[in-house]
């Protein structure tokens, strides 16, 4: 939990263009870190939840299981997601519309680019012209929320710029960085003109983002996403103007042969998977479905006879690998099969769960469930933590080399789907290795009674579920300060939990809001 506020803080010097803050400074230890977090934390977690929820059932039963785990995940779920969620909203709203009213206005004169991005979204051909003469690709994107020179242009309408990048042999099919084209960048703004010379030029009618999404999809989005990315690349928006160029490319799509775009009951569905209802509060969601899920696998198993687990080769190597061969599965779907840089499991935050992101949680949270079943498995694993943390540096490396497209691993292995074989195995090695690792190192340290690790552990629920809104407005707050990125990654990680650790402490620990998220504690 408490490596979630750690994760969070750091996304705006991560290089991760999808989040909200995005520091001038970019860091890729920040990006290393933020990936090898992402990597093991949901999992153990997921694996932890599994155990004590088995334990739960063994000593309480289906019915005491059910209402505890009512009170401790799906009250707090409702709450937050009515409370913490919309707030969490309301400062990234908040904050951009804040930037949009401060900020200078946009350049609208030439000779004054900065560097290629800046050129292609507000300068001249010549200006672009003279950035490429320096060496930079055209397909390169910007450092900051990686996206393309091409995209820059066809976000800022502007023509002229983007004819110099096309007759510089721009990529059409290249990649921003959440998986989309120019033409998708084109159709999301409206611009039509844009979009006539992009498919002219051969840009695939029917590309797909890597959540699926297609040009005529972008041309879907409300005002609301609409004025978002507005803000996130400083562009001059006006939704009507935005509609009337919408009906023109959506005309434009469909003579080059794509589909009229979903129906409305595709919309729906698409708007239940990836409409980030619950926001940092997924797990709960998920919790709730896996705790159903693992009654209903006892109940089946009390009917058919089954008792206590007695195989102790499921909590040795062979049950690991088992486990690892099953995650496999799941990562072969994370990422759009690998396309887009990145590490670890995909996030669902949505109303229905992504079904392969739910199996890959399931099979860890069953893990956790087999280890408590089978005896002293948890201990037997623990003992060799040492022999895991081994196996997880020996893939974590690879792997990570993979998920960050670095040079040495792309020239080692050139072929993508070589890479992409890869990267699913090694990375589930990994994170199962580091998990188990992590399980034996406090197992091993941390076994004997600490008030404080017993108080850290009490106050990191509440503290993982409100840090977010108070993460996200230091983020705003410190873009541009002159201060070293992990300084500033260090304030917004402590100053937030000092602040809610001592709300706890006063409002939360000794009152009904703690009994529901940890049960009733004593002053004494």
């Amino acid at each position: 939990m408490l490596l979630g506020i750690v994760l969070h803080a750091a996304l705006a010097y991560a290089m991760v263009p999808q989040w909200f803050a995005q520091d001038p400074q970019q860091s890729e230890v920040a990006a290393m870190g933020v990936h090898i977090i992402h990597g093991f934390r949901m999992p153990l977690f997921f694996l932890l939840s599994g155990y004590f929820t088995m334990m739960l059932l063994a000593r309480r039963g289906t019915r005491s299981t059910l209402a505890h785990r009512g009170k401790r995940i799906l009250l707090p779920l409702i709450i937050g997601t009515l409370t913490v969620v919309p707030l969490t909203w309301g400062v990234v709203i908040g904050a951009n519309v804040i930037k949009q009213l401060t900020s200078p206005p946009a350049v609208e004169t030439t000779g004054e680019a900065v560097n290629l991005w800046d050129a292609s979204a507000r300068g001249s051909a010549d200006e672009v012209s003279a950035f490429l003469d320096l060496g930079i690709s055209p397909d390169e994107p910007d450092p900051a929320i990686r996206t393309l020179p091409l995209a820059w242009a066809a976000a800022h309408g502007n023509i002229d710029t983007l004819q110099s990048l096309l007759d510089a042999g721009a990529d059409l099919d290249a990649r921003n960085g959440d998986g989309s084209t120019p033409l998708h960048t084109a159709a999301f703004f409206g611009e039509a003109e844009i979009a006539r010379r992009l498919l002219d030029a051969g840009a695939d009618p029917e590309a797909k983002t890597y959540d699926g999404q297609t040009p005529m999809d972008s041309t879907a989005h409300g005002p609301e996403v609409v004025n978002y990315i507005a803000g996130l690349l400083q562009v001059e928006s006006d939704f009507m103007a935005v509609s009337t160029g919408r009906e023109q490319v959506r005309a434009m799509l469909q003579e080059r042969g794509a589909g009229e775009g979903p129906s409305p009951l595709t919309q729906l569905l698409n708007l239940a998977l990836l409409f980030p209802l619950f926001f940092h509060l997924w797990f709960l969601w998920f919790l709730c479905w896996l705790v159903l899920g693992l009654i209903v696998c006892v109940f089946i198993a009390q009917r058919l006879g089954l008792g206590r687990f007695s195989g102790a080769w499921l909590a040795g190597p062979l049950g690991v690998g088992l486990a690892i061969a099953l995650t496999c599965q799941p990562q072969l779907h994370m990422r759009n099969q690998g396309e887009v840089t990145g590490f670890g499991p995909d996030t669902s935050a949505g109303l229905i769960p992504m079904p392969h992101v739910l199996v890959y949680y399931a099979v860890f949270f069953g893990f956790g469930a087999v280890l408590y079943a089978v005896a002293g498995g948890i201990d037997r694993i623990g003992r060799t933590w040492w022999a895991w943390l081994l196996i997880a540096l020996a893939a974590g490396v690879p792997a990570l080399g993979l998920g960050r497209k670095a040079e040495w691993m792309t020239g080692l292995i050139e072929n993508q789907s070589a890479r992409h074989a890869m990267s699913v195995v090694l990375e589930p090695i990994f994170t199962w290795s580091m998990s188990l690792a992590l399980l034996g190192v406090f197992r091993t340290l941390l076994s004997g009674e600490r008030f404080w690790v017993r108080y850290m552990s009490d106050a990191s629920y509440w503290l993982y579920i409100t840090h977010l809104p108070l993460v996200i407005a230091g983020q705003f707050l410190l873009v541009g300060v002159d201060l070293p990125w992990f300084i500033e990654l260090a304030l917004l990680v402590f100053v937030p939990t000092a602040v809610l650790l001592g709300c706890y402490q006063l409002f939360v620990r000794y009152t009904p809001i703690g009994t529901k998220l940890n049960g009733k504690r004593s002053r004494n």
